[in-house]
């Protein structure tokens, strides 16, 4: 976690918070080491679940986890933008996928819910169930029980 813990005192220092924080917040966490341990945080659920990720960070790890796997298993990638209030991406064409599956839904970051909200909505109109949120950072001032982060600014 020392990485982690550097990252944040770092852009606490240089960001008071905000969009910006994030911004800046996102882009530094995109490392390796960091995404092992988010990776390595939703072991329990490895057989049972998809993965669902979101914008720049969802391209990242989609990157990674074929790079790192091997594998052409499906990682569903929606746009980003959804904290800021984009729509999320019309998944019709994935209803006989997701249907009937569990889905954890991976993000570098956490503050209000909007993006796991929309997530969990879309997912859910269309059969399947978020059934867990896992997170890199969590600035939420409200812990949410759905939610596991590697880093978590308010004890």
């Amino acid at each position: 976690m020392y990485e982690l813990d550097k990252i944040v005192k770092e852009m606490l220092e240089k960001h008071i918070g905000g969009e910006i924080f994030f911004d800046h917040l996102d882009k530094a966490i995109q490392t390796t080491p960091i995404i092992n341990q988010l990776y390595d945080s939703i072991f329990e659920y490895h057989d049972d679940v998809k993965i669902i990720v979101s914008g720049k960070f969802g391209n990242f790890f989609s990157n990674w986890f074929t790079a790192t796997f091997k594998t052409d298993e499906m990682i569903i990638n929606v746009n980003g933008g959804l904290r800021t209030g984009d729509l999320i991406d019309n998944l019709d064409y994935l209803k006989s996928y997701i249907k009937d599956k569990k889905y954890i839904f991976l993000d570098d970051s956490y503050y209000s819910g909007k993006t796991q909200r929309a997530v969990r909505n879309e997912i859910e109109r269309l059969g399947g169930k978020l059934v867990n949120t896992f997170v890199i950072y969590d600035g939420s001032v409200n812990k949410s029980k759905d939610v596991k982060s590697l880093y978590r600014y308010y004890q």
